[in-house]
């Protein structure tokens, strides 16, 4: 009875590591926008937590280009969470490069708003205080409000 329970422990645990923050490294080769970049394999990761300014909106270009600062060509590791794809099929990812969380990076640095997800919760708390940050400095696209 013991190794069953150990067995089956191994595989619950095998198969929701891949839903509870994979730790998958890849490689940034695009920026997309603010919160969206494509990497090696062509798979397009949409940052969670973070809305930033479409192509057409002010702030759009400073806030792709504090992205791309913060992970072109650069390794970064991605953490999922329950909810894998958003509505247009991009992968929902919080992403690291190396031990900085540039979803909250981003934010600290007014490079967009917070979005809240209902069921990618795991950063939620320092995701809000980053943007609440931005916004008492007027930092990025807080500066003009």
């Amino acid at each position: 009875m013991g190794q069953w329970l150990a067995a089956l422990t191994a595989t619950v645990m095998v198969f929701f590591s891949g839903f509870f923050g994979s730790g998958q490294t890849v490689s940034v080769t695009r920026i997309i926008d603010g919160d969206t970049v494509e990497i090696e394999d062509g798979r397009h990761i949409r940052y969670i937590g973070i809305d930033s300014p479409e192509k057409s909106d002010c702030y759009a270009t400073a806030a792709a280009k504090l992205n791309e600062q913060l992970v072109l060509g650069k390794k970064i590791r991605l953490e999922l969470g329950p909810k894998e794809l958003d509505t247009y099929g991009r992968t929902l990812a919080f992403v690291w490069q190396g031990d900085e969380l540039v979803n909250q990076k981003l934010l600290e640095k007014g490079a967009g708003a917070f979005f809240l997800d209902r069921l990618n919760v795991k950063h939620q708390p320092e995701l809000i205080k980053a943007e609440n940050s931005a916004h008492d400095r007027r930092l990025g696209l807080w500066s003009e409000t």
